[in-house]
């Protein structure tokens, strides 16, 4: 029917035609949609697997199958459109679409299996794309293993850095202390060299003179000699003539005396010569001896010189104020041989010129001047006294001023470990080494260290956790009377392990505001206040005391002119010379011996009162630079100081209570007062004198209960000393060796009698009869009472004696008030 051209047979061939054609285009678009279902899924796969070959090359594969399908598809649509338009040649063309027809249906089988395969590859796919997820799993977490190690490895690089940077600095110091101990040495030699001229000269003078004595000695020996030679020869002369005459010829009578005196003479010589020999000797040993018993005594008395000098001071309450100068540092960039400014003049002077052409007009004096050759151990030497005077209860203050990039942090912290160690450091561990012998004789000792800066009048706490200190710190006053700083950070060390305290000073300095200004690359910005607080008690004595050291590192004093501050750094200029101000203020005031002093001006001098108001002891140590254009500044910071040096704090007050076990109420603290009255406290004037004090600013008519206890039993001395209407003597209590608490009753009493103190005047005593009654007993002990005092100029008279219905010789002990 196909074969002949009839419309029947056209039809039927069109219609076949069309159906397969449409069938072979309809599985063709669901080949190509597979396919691209395929191409997504590859790339899904291909996003998963990072430079996987395989995948890539199945890929490309697809790729290249689904170009061939959009190259197929477009022939087919036109071999369509070509079939609609020319239908008539499609006969022609049959055998060639049939053949077509054939491969078609082969590249289809073909491209079912290759599906088949797709499959499984997908399976395969799916399968590697579990494991990779697997393996991102263990990749992430050696990931995060890898950013801890890389955290400590950042730490330890930051340490690294750290402790580079301490050893170059510590090398620069050594080599600038190196040098100037080479110029010192220099000038040393120098000295010594005149000096040795100066005594050559002497030695020679005296070695003329002990030579013309010796030659004068010799002449007198020599004619000693000859005189014994002749007498030996007369009497050799005369033995021979007594052995001529000695068998018949008789000597005369005074031949025989001529004879014996001959030989007294010569012995007598032989004597006189020996003694002159001897005494030459003893005499040549006793100057010896007294040369070396002289200089024994110089330096006995210089010692006992600087130990009265140091007890004066301590009675005086004075400052301490040491003097230091650093040694040039490369980039002071004063060439090789630098001449300095400011040199120590003798051992506690110094000089200071303002420019290398001028005069040395400038003189100071101190109580120890450290020149640039004197290391960190030497000037600590100097200043472990204090540390002692902390560690047996004393409020202690250490502080570093100067200009900036003049030496204070290097005096106070150092660097490294070795012999560049600052105070701190080595104070820590001179309190480990006494804490040490100390326990050995009872005492236990608790230790805690704060560590604190004041940055544009802003307490920061340098020990802080994290990076930024958001808590507000303020100086408060606790009921004792005691400052203290609230938010603060408070960590117990043991001073005997160095690692802690490193740690510790490592810590706070990362912390510390420090940057960079034209004087100096590193300057500290803030005033650095180490405090070691220290507790300590002894069981046996009952004793317990109360220590703090402060080492204070002040900002450094500098000028807009010369630092070329500007913005945030101007401003930290200026308020640290306005607290530094408030300190030259506070010392000022305290130089006038009287009036108000400005402690409140600054946190920085309100912090350090305790130390500063006379109930411590005060070290100051003025750093100072040998270059020339800080002359102008090293001469103010050395008129500061010798003001500094002349202020008297008075004497310092030692924190020591009485330790009771817990459960006794009655005995667990103890004021200072109560045991310097115990030692030998305040004179009965004194004593007098404050008594009446309070009874006049009480009235008469005013009744109040006090507590107090009885020193010993066998003393006959005791009065009541009120106490000063300050927040630290709200709390007084007594050490006593019974610890026998009493109460008293105070009413005032009228028309006393007169009493004459040791001094001659009189004295009018208001006595107020007082009932003691025992806690356990409830019986009357004794009376005492509160004497005004009035003087006037009477004649010396002795003291009455005392009944039980007067006064007690005034003896003072602590009371408190409740």
């Amino acid at each position: 029917c196909l074969s002949t051209s009839t419309p029947l047979s056209t039809f039927l061939f069109n219609y076949f035609f069309t159906f397969h054609m449409a069938s072979c285009i309809k599985h063709f678009n669901r080949i190509i949609v597979f396919v691209s279902v395929t191409w997504k899924i590859q790339i899904a796969s291909e996003r998963a697997i990072s430079k996987d070959k395989d995948m890539s090359d199945l890929m490309r594969t697809i790729g290249s199958i689904q170009r061939a399908g959009e190259e197929r598809e477009a022939k087919a649509q036109e071999l369509q459109k070509q079939a609609e338009s020319k239908a008539a040649l499609l006969e022609s063309s049959l055998v060639s679409i049939k053949a077509e027809h054939a491969s078609l249906d082969s590249e289809m089988k073909k491209l079912q299996e290759n599906t088949e395969h797709y499959k499984k590859e997908l399976l395969r796919a799916e399968e590697y794309i579990l494991e990779l997820k697997g393996r991102e799993k263990i990749m992430k977490s050696d990931l995060n293993m890898a950013g801890a190690q890389l955290k400590v490895e950042k730490g330890l690089r930051t340490r690294s850095e750290q402790k580079e940077k301490e050893e170059r600095t510590e090398r620069i110091a050594m080599a600038a202390q190196l040098m100037a101990m080479a110029q010192d040495h220099a000038r040393m030699e120098q000295h010594l060299k005149e000096a040795d001229e100066v005594l050559e000269r002497k030695w020679s003078d005296k070695m003329t003179e002990q030579k013309k004595l010796y030659d004068m000695r010799g002449n007198e020996l020599g004619e000693s000699h000859q005189t014994i030679a002749g007498l030996e020869g007369e009497i050799q002369a005369l033995k021979q003539a007594l052995n001529d005459h000695e068998n018949g010829v008789l000597v005369s009578k005074n031949q025989t005396q001529e004879l014996s005196q001959l030989k007294g003479e010569i012995i007598a010589a032989r004597e006189k010569l020996k003694f002159e020999e001897e005494r030459f000797r003893s005499v040549e040993k006793k100057y010896e001896q007294t040369v070396k018993e002289l200089e024994a005594e110089i330096e006995q008395a210089e010692a006992e010189r600087r130990r009265l000098h140091n007890i004066i001071q301590d009675l005086r309450g004075n400052v301490r104020v040491f003097a230091r100068i650093r040694p040039f540092l490369p980039e002071d960039n004063c060439g090789d041989d630098p001449q300095p400014c400011v040199v120590q003049k003798f051992d506690k002077e110094i000089k200071l010129r303002l420019g290398k052409d001028e005069p040395w007009q400038h003189n100071f004096a101190f109580d120890s001047v450290f020149p640039p050759s004197s290391g960190q151990d030497v000037l600590f030497r100097e200043a472990s006294e204090f540390i002692q005077s902390a560690m047996d209860g004393y409020n202690v203050c250490l502080f570093s001023y100067g200009q900036t990039g003049s030496g204070k942090t290097h005096t106070m912290t150092g660097s490294g470990t070795g012999q560049m160690r600052g105070i701190i450091p080595r104070s820590i561990e001179e309190v480990g080494k006494t804490k040490a012998k100390l326990e050995r004789e009872g005492w236990q000792y608790e230790m805690q260290v704060s560590y604190l800066e004041i940055y544009n009048e802003k307490i920061r706490d340098l020990l802080r956790d994290g990076k930024f200190d958001e808590v507000k710190h303020e100086v408060k006053v606790n009921k004792d009377g005691k400052r203290y700083v609230s938010n603060i950070t408070m960590k117990k060390i043991d001073p005997n392990d160095m690692d802690v305290v490193e740690s510790v000073i490592r810590q706070a300095s990362m912390c510390r505001s420090v940057a960079s200004t034209g004087m100096n690359s590193v300057s500290s910005r803030s005033h650095a206040i180490f405090t070691l607080h220290l507790t300590a008690i002894h069981p046996e004595k009952g004793e317990a005391l109360r220590g703090q050291l402060n080492l204070v590192d002040l900002a450094g004093s500098e000028r807009l002119s010369r630092s070329n501050a500007s913005g945030d750094r101007a401003r930290e200029t200026v308020s640290i010379n306005k607290s530094l101000s408030a300190l030259t203020d506070v010392f000022a005031a305290i130089g006038r011996k009287g009036g108000h002093i400005p402690y409140r001006n600054s946190k920085l001098t309100y912090l350090l009162q305790p130390c500063l108001g006379g109930e411590g002891k005060t070290l100051m140590v003025v750093n100072l630079s040998p270059t020339d254009a800080s002359s102008q500044e090293s001469l103010c910071s050395l008129r500061f100081a010798s003001h500094v040096n002349k202020c008297e704090l008075g004497k310092a007050k030692r924190s020591i209570q009485e330790y009771a076990e817990e459960g006794d109420d009655d005995t667990k603290s103890v004021s200072s007062a109560a045991t310097s009255s115990m030692k030998g406290g305040p004179s009965r004037r004194e004593s007098v004198s404050s008594s009446a004090t309070s009874s006049m600013k009480r009235g008469p008519s005013r009744r109040e209960n006090v507590t107090s206890s009885i020193p010993n039993p066998k003393r006959k001395v005791s009065s009541v000393s009120q106490p000063r209407k300050t927040p630290s003597s709200h709390r007084r209590t007594t050490s006593t060796a019974t610890a026998t608490t009493l109460k008293t009753r105070v009413s005032p009493r009228k028309n006393a009698p007169r009493r004459i103190d040791d001094d001659g005047r009189s004295v009018e005593s208001n006595i107020s009869s007082i009932s003691v009654l025992s806690r356990d007993s409830r019986s009357t002990v004794s009376t005492i009472g509160s004497c005004s005092v009035s003087r006037s100029p009477t004649k010396r008279k002795p003291l009455q004696k005392l009944g039980t219905n007067n006064t007690l010789p005034s003896r003072n002990f602590a009371t408190e008030k409740r």
